[in-house]
């Protein structure tokens, strides 16, 4: 099969509404067919496994049918199948029909975010006792190494909540309650942990990746909410893990 052939092959994979191609005798044709149908419901089911919220929020059918046309629009670009999905929240933005749905494109970035949490590589993480020597002075002036699977997601809508509530069957946030949220995910012990943060604390913790000392994080989160809290924000530097290294 040359480069051309190979071309038109993927392209009627994901196209079921073009003809087999005409190389096949009839019963390859056939068997090209089953072929086409199984590799587009294994796809399918892989977004099914790395969208639990979306396919809750969507009802299961209706997924399904998102599902297959995203599918045909969007083949692997990855034998990686962990990988696969990472265009879905864009494409939620520009389909049509759910237009009036703006939240679900952010619910599907948080779920990519668990994901790429949960396969990001291994660290060893300093405890409490590494900060408790420490003076506040020093604290200021230092920058920190952050743990490499956390990842963060900033939202206009409360994601966390509409997230929680069709994985946890917690109530989904009424319209009076209805604002952003800052979502935190890391994993610990290949259990990945989903946690809100403070008005800020996504540009706190974005700011330290970026190198800046803890004051600058602090001065950059204040800003965005003059009620940012920095004794909240050390207790989950340290409790809950984020931390690789001090540097002076």
């Amino acid at each position: 099969m040359n480069r051309l052939e190979q071309t038109h092959w993927v392209a009627a994979l994901f196209h079921p509404e073009k003809a087999p191609l005409t190389m096949f005798a009839t019963e390859d044709a056939e068997r090209f067919v089953v072929y086409q149908n199984n590799i587009i419901v294994s796809l399918i089911d892989s977004l099914v496994d790395s969208f639990p919220a979306l396919v809750q929020l969507l009802g299961e059918n209706y997924f399904h049918a998102v599902a297959r046309e995203f599918v045909q629009e969007n083949p692997p670009n990855s034998p990686v199948m962990a990988e696969y999905g990472t265009q879905l929240p864009g494409y939620l933005e520009g389909f049509l029909p759910l237009e009036m749905l703006p939240y679900l494109a952010d619910v599907a970035r948080l779920e990519l975010a668990r994901i790429a949490c949960f396969h990001a590589a291994d660290s060893a993480t300093l405890s409490a006792e590494d900060f408790t020597s420490l003076s506040i002075e020093a604290l200021l002036s230092a920058s920190f190494v952050l743990n490499p699977s956390l990842r963060l997601v900033v939202s206009e809508h409360p994601i966390f909540k509409l997230w929680h509530s069709q994985i946890h069957d917690s109530p989904i946030p009424a319209l009076a309650d209805w604002r952003g949220e800052e979502v935190i995910c890391l994993r610990r012990k290949n259990v990945v942990i989903t946690k809100q943060l403070q008005l800020g604390g996504a540009l706190f913790l974005k700011t330290l990746i970026n190198g800046q000392t803890l004051e600058e994080a602090w001065k950059a989160a204040s800003a965005k909410d003059p009620g940012f809290n920095l004794t909240e924000a050390l207790g989950s530097l340290v409790n809950e893990q984020l931390t690789v290294s001090i540097i002076y």
